[in-house]
């Protein structure tokens, strides 16, 4: 939802925004409530912490997803390069947010940091950390290929043809990051099975 109004022909503006907006925190709330930071210790700092997660989450996906779907495949090299660089620093600070986030989190639901360490919790925790690195390392290598790929485009003579490998690569790349992206959410439902009971 927040790259809907660089993606769609028409522009997302006004009334529709707010509602595009306000779905999404609907849609955010819902999960936070279904979630385990209701109840226990520390609940205030594990719900506060657990909706800038999900919001984190929605808006690096969801920037991510829009590339994948909407703009690689249509090859629309212009467009991909402009928003790049804002998908960029939206996926910088939503690491940044899931990062504090998930520490704050983990810490409220175990109790603690030697809690969290000697439990099955801090274990599965340690897998899907593991698995956000290597999607990590996955985005820096898309996107700087991406960089280099809009620069030869831009820098081509205007008589050679446009190749389509650079595009077709770049989707690739992020379409194992999405698979990547759904193992660790699936890692996620069973960090709220294996979550110390408050």
């Amino acid at each position: 939802m927040f790259f809907l109004p660089d993606i769609i022909s028409g522009a997302v503006v006004g009334w529709r925004r707010i509602l595009a907006l306000t779905l999404g925190l609907v849609i955010a709330a819902s999960m936070v409530v279904q979630s385990n930071a209701i109840g226990g210790p520390w609940e205030i700092a594990k719900i506060a912490a657990t909706s800038l997660h999900v919001l984190a989450t929605c808006a690096w996906l969801g920037g991510l997803l829009a590339l994948a779907t909407v703009l690689i495949p249509g090859g629309k090299v212009q467009e991909l390069d402009q928003l790049i660089p804002r998908v960029s620093r939206v996926a910088q600070l939503s690491v940044v947010t899931l990062t504090v986030t998930g520490i704050v989190h983990a810490l409220a639901v175990a109790g603690g940091v030697y809690q969290l360490a000697g439990s099955r919790y801090g274990l599965v925790l340690l897998i899907k950390v593991s698995i956000f690195g290597l999607m990590l390392l996955m985005g820096n290598e898309g996107r700087k290929y991406a960089a280099r790929a809009a620069f030869r485009l831009q820098h081509q003579p205007p008589d050679v043809p446009v190749r389509a490998g650079g595009i077709s690569t770049l989707a690739v790349v992020m379409g194992a990051e999405l698979c990547i992206a759904f193992v660790i959410l699936s890692t996620t439902s069973l960090l709220v099975m294996v979550a110390p009971h408050p």
